[in-house]
């Protein structure tokens, strides 16, 4: 049995990959509720127009606050990391 360095690399890398786009996917969705939320608005039809398209094209439409929206974007981003963790790559020791 031989070891494949590069087929383990390339598992990873996949691995990585996926775990980190559902992280960001994951934080624009809770982004999008919170700033709909903060606006009054209903939240989770805010978070669902993220899927068809750009976070900053929906927060664009609505004319949000930039400073709201940055907060917001930092409250996403700590619950989102509490929920999922840290999205940085794993390092192989």
């Amino acid at each position: 049995m031989v070891f494949d360095l590069g087929e383990v690399m390339r598992r990873k890398e996949e691995r990585e990959s996926a775990r980190i786009l559902a992280f960001e996917f994951a934080f624009n969705v809770r982004w999008a509720r919170l700033v709909g939320d903060a606006m009054g608005l209903d939240g989770k039809t805010i978070a669902l127009q993220v899927a068809e398209r750009p976070v900053e094209a929906v927060f664009e439409s609505l004319n949000a606050d930039p400073h709201l929206v940055l907060q917001m974007r930092i409250e996403a981003d700590r619950q989102v990391r509490a929920e999922h963790g840290n999205p940085e790559p794993y390092r192989m020791a």
